[in-house]
């Protein structure tokens, strides 16, 4: 049976916010961080995972990073959905269909490049699902 300390939220909260960053900032990609922020791979599985990831530890990895202050320790809006690429206790869940991509990701897309996607879906689609939504709340 394993107790929780009075930290292991914010140790987690730290964790996802880590996973974040690399999501948004490195395309999911860990040794993108890795080589960028010259941090340890190693340490960084272990931040990811089970290593011990304290507030003293949390601050010289935001300034390392480039991060805004106290970024780890802000808490994520359960509402945006993030996915964390290659996590599999991460699941993007409810209606968000992409995987790698983020809502706050597509939120920062022009209107050009949202029609361009859309676009691009209808075309993988079969011709008869192509714009059968669009055809019956348009009729009548």
């Amino acid at each position: 049976m394993s107790t929780t300390g009075p930290n292991d939220d914010d140790v987690e909260n730290r964790r996802a916010q880590l996973l974040r960053w690399i999501e948004e900032h490195y395309g999911g990609v860990r040794a993108r961080f890795v080589e960028a922020t010259e941090i340890n791979q190693g340490e960084l599985s272990g931040l990811l995972s089970k290593k011990s990831f304290g507030e003293k530890r949390a601050r010289s990895l935001e300034i390392q990073a480039g991060m805004p202050p106290k970024y780890l320790e802000q808490r994520a809006e359960k509402s945006t959905n993030v996915v964390y690429a290659g996590e599999s206790r991460a699941s993007y869940g409810g209606d968000w269909p992409f995987k790698r991509v983020t809502r706050d990701q597509y939120a920062r897309l022009t209107q050009e490049q949202r029609n361009h996607i859309e676009s691009s879906i209808l075309l993988l689609l079969p011709a008869g699902a192509r714009g059968a939504d669009r055809k019956s709340s348009s009729s009548g």
